[in-house]
């Protein structure tokens, strides 16, 4: 499995990645439905990036949640490691 602290992601040319960012997942952790399946990332085992990508944010997340890098801009994503070492604090 890939884990490291953290990810630096830009889009040379094109479209950038989507993500949720940390602030707008912890609002959406008060109702019963979380945003993220934090243990899937960790654990998940499958392929299929589509199938994956729908266990993690399910595909009936409320699109608003959901942020798109631009062409250029750079995007610092923690990785598993980084919550391993945030546990000791």
């Amino acid at each position: 499995a890939d884990h490291v602290p953290v990810r630096l992601v830009m889009s040379i040319i094109g479209p950038g990645c989507e993500y949720i960012p940390h602030e707008v997942e912890i609002m959406g952790s008060s109702s019963n439905m979380r945003l993220v399946d934090r243990n899937a990332l960790n654990t998940l085992d499958e392929d299929d990036t589509r199938i994956a990508n729908d266990i993690i944010v399910p595909p009936n997340l409320n699109t608003e949640a959901v942020t798109s890098a631009k062409e250029g801009d750079a995007v610092l994503l923690m990785g598993r490691a980084w919550e391993d070492s945030s546990e000791g604090d």
